[in-house]
């Protein structure tokens, strides 16, 4: 996952500078399943991450991340 600081206000990682890029690990985040809707042989899944904990890089980070 990664976190960017959109400093030129563009939307685009492609623009960001290489300093104000994060890479964040998804293990590190408090993860909870919102819904799960199975159709055919497609699922579809929505997960809320909150609470970047990272004690190996001793990286916190609040708010939230949403993955559809």
């Amino acid at each position: 996952i990664l976190e960017f600081n959109d400093v030129d206000d563009t939307g685009r990682l492609t623009t960001a500078r290489d300093k104000n890029v994060k890479a964040l690990k998804p293990d590190a985040f408090k993860w909870m399943r919102k819904s799960e809707q199975v159709v055919d042989k497609f699922v579809e899944l929505h997960m809320n991450g909150e609470h970047y904990n990272d004690t190996e890089s001793n990286v916190t980070r609040q708010g939230n991340i949403r993955v559809v």
